[in-house]
């Protein structure tokens, strides 16, 4: 049995659904694609991230951008080669944008793909540093949702093994390191 690589003319369905149905269909079955353990092999998947990222720019069902935002947190999730290869869609700046979203579905694998970003290199951490992340952190760590302390404590840890600088900026934004105390005091 041959593996068919996922190829563009075959991601017309999320480029130019026929109805959002579909698409909501599509990008389901695509995310539950690239979860799981061992990963996809990145060439079997890797047309599909930038249609995915696309998805984040556009109006769609609040499913549809969960399950994007969680395929592309899946797809993340590894060696800094999986991290550039999704971040090279320049999806970091709308991700955390969507942490404005407080109640939303989305905020977890948003928080999970941003934290996989942050594993990454030091110039991986520097690009969603830039995009504002710390400017969250204080309220995500500080969430009623234990999921979404628990991510956000994570994504901190990831930040705070970063250059001294980034651990500085990280040190010094107000109310981060009071809340992580509190979080770690809680369990």
């Amino acid at each position: 049995t041959s593996v068919r690589v996922l190829s563009s003319h075959r991601l017309m369905n999320m480029e130019n659904p026929a109805n959002m149905s579909l698409l909501g269909n599509v990008t389901w079955a695509i995310s539950n694609l690239c979860r799981g353990k061992p990963a996809p092999d990145m060439a079997l998947v890797a047309p599909a991230i930038e249609q995915l990222a696309a998805l984040l720019h556009k109006e769609v069902s609040v499913d549809v951008s969960v399950d994007a935002v969680w395929a592309l947190s899946y797809l993340s999730d590894g060696p800094n080669e999986r991290i550039e290869r999704v971040m090279q869609t320049g999806v970091t700046a709308k991700l955390v944008e969507f942490l404005d979203a407080k109640k939303s579905l989305v905020l977890v694998p948003t928080i999970r793909c941003l934290g996989n970003f942050v594993t990454g290199s030091d110039v991986q951490t520097q690009v969603v540093l830039d995009a504002g992340i710390l400017n969250h952190l204080s309220e995500l760590l500080d969430s009623p949702k234990r999921t979404i302390r628990k991510e956000s404590c994570w994504l901190a840890s990831n930040i705070s093994a970063g250059t001294n600088e980034q651990i500085s900026l990280l040190m010094h934004q107000p109310g981060v390191m009071q809340r992580l105390v509190e979080n770690a005091n809680q369990g």
